[in-house]
């Protein structure tokens, strides 16, 4: 993992006849170029999540109070790779219609901006 290239990907999956947004992601980090003093499962804890809806934005730790395991996330010496989902509203403070602009970071690895338009009557 020494030379391969440190990523975060964020998508939407959609869940059918509920009002949600589902985020999965896919990461891999590498320790050392990525600056992160933590590994294999604890690297979970450590995902920033940033959601911008108009004027409000929201930063929280989506796997804050969650249990997670080591083999959770594949682990080597050089870094550790992993995939993870979540529903939006049950990680921030805000909902309702409108266009939401999402993004995670791991230390110095950020993801994409996901940008869905969420109507709340449809």
């Amino acid at each position: 993992m020494n030379n391969d290239v440190s990523f975060m990907v964020l998508q939407l999956s959609p869940i059918k006849g509920e009002q949600q947004i589902r985020i999965t992601g896919k990461f891999k980090v590498n320790y050392k170029s990525d600056g992160l003093s933590v590994h294999a499962g604890a690297v979970l804890k450590h995902i920033a999540l940033v959601v911008t809806r108009t004027a409000n934005y929201q930063s929280v730790n989506p796997f804050k109070d969650v249990v997670v395991f080591d083999d959770d996330v594949i682990a080597t010496e050089s870094g550790c790779s992993g995939s993870f989902n979540f529903n939006l509203f049950d990680k921030i403070a805000f909902d309702g219609s409108g266009d939401y602009y999402i993004m995670c970071s791991i230390g110095t690895v950020t993801s994409n901006i996901i940008h869905v338009r969420f109507d709340e009557s449809s």
